[in-house]
């Protein structure tokens, strides 16, 4: 396709139908556009946007290979994936991916050429993990990670925590943190389809919650039983639940990020008192029996009635 400028023979048309070459010509530019228009890829699902030209995309342990359909903007451009031509809107031929980083470019010439422009997608194949009923998953942020459970294994879900992070390092309204762990990527967001288990020691009885996209959101639910089959199964897809086991913090999720483990703090408008007195001012935490009151204790609002007159001073 070499040559920018095509040049055609115009021929006119006598009356009498018989046709005579003109001394005109008409130049035709050839194209420049060298954009694809949409690409896809087997075993991954690709957000495409013709003007960005690189992409990173993660695929479990168990997609080996993949291939490329990409589509030109202009059907008189060439495309070449790995340097082998490929046909506009077919398929590219087999292309084979190691475990860890994979790069595939795709380069488009234009009509005229000149004009080139490659598109870089690497590809990250996971690791394989096999877990076994006694040994925490060591994950890493930088590292996508399949994990095999082989039948005839009782694995707990436990995954090993990478990061703790400072307390603070997440805000959280009317709450003092205590501790923040972090799971997660900044390129790719880890989600399972069963529950996994994160423990976090000596945080029994706090409240637990979870920072995504900057917000942060307290985890309400709980579940039935400290047991994988529990959580699977009360877990809603991309959920978490919140029990204390002894002295210590479990949750479990289906999707990981900053978590964090806190004390919420009672503000001064929900602070004792109210319904014949509240309590005393050397012991928020007191109600006299001849008055009753209500106080506020980890979050649960306690209201304990007056005695009746008569029974106040026996």
């Amino acid at each position: 396709m070499n040559g920018a400028v095509y040049y055609f023979i115009v021929v006119a048309i006598n009356a009498d139908g018989i046709g005579t070459p003109s001394n005109e010509a008409v130049a035709t530019p050839a194209s420049g556009n060298a954009q694809l228009d949409h690409m896809k890829i087997t075993g991954a699902t690709l957000s495409f946007d013709p003007k960005v030209l690189t992409y990173r995309i993660s695929v479990g342990n168990g997609v080996n290979n993949v291939k490329v359909t990409p589509t030109a903007a202009d059907g008189q451009a060439t495309i070449s994936v790995n340097g082998t031509a490929v046909t506009s809107e077919s398929e590219s031929g087999v292309i084979d991916l190691k475990v860890g980083s994979n790069l595939v470019e795709v380069e488009v010439e234009a009509q005229d050429g000149e004009t080139v422009q490659t598109y870089s997608l690497t590809i990250i194949r996971a690791e394989s993990t096999t877990a076994n009923s006694d040994m925490p998953i060591a994950v890493t942020p930088d590292k996508a990670v399949t994990v095999i459970v082989p039948l005839g294994v009782s694995w707990d879900g436990t995954i090993k925590l990478p990061e703790a992070q400072s307390s603070a390092s997440v805000s959280i309204p009317s709450g003092r943190v205590d501790a923040v762990i972090k799971v997660d990527s900044s390129d790719v967001g880890l989600l399972f389809d069963r529950a996994v288990r994160l423990l976090i020691p000596n945080q029994g009885g706090k409240s637990a919650g979870f920072v995504q996209g900057g917000v942060f959101k307290a985890i309400t639910d709980t579940i039935s039983a400290d047991t994988q089959e529990a959580a699977d199964r009360e877990i809603a897809a991309g959920g978490d639940a919140v029990l204390s086991v002894g002295g210590d913090l479990v949750i479990w999720t289906k999707h990981f990020t900053q978590f964090a483990a806190y004390t919420k703090v009672i503000p001064d408008t929900e602070s004792p008192g109210g319904n014949g007195g509240g309590g005393t001012p050397d012991d928020p935490h007191a109600i006299k029996a001849a008055a009753g009151g209500t106080i506020m204790l980890k979050g649960v609002r306690i209201w304990v009635p007056a005695l009746p007159t008569g029974l106040a001073r026996r």
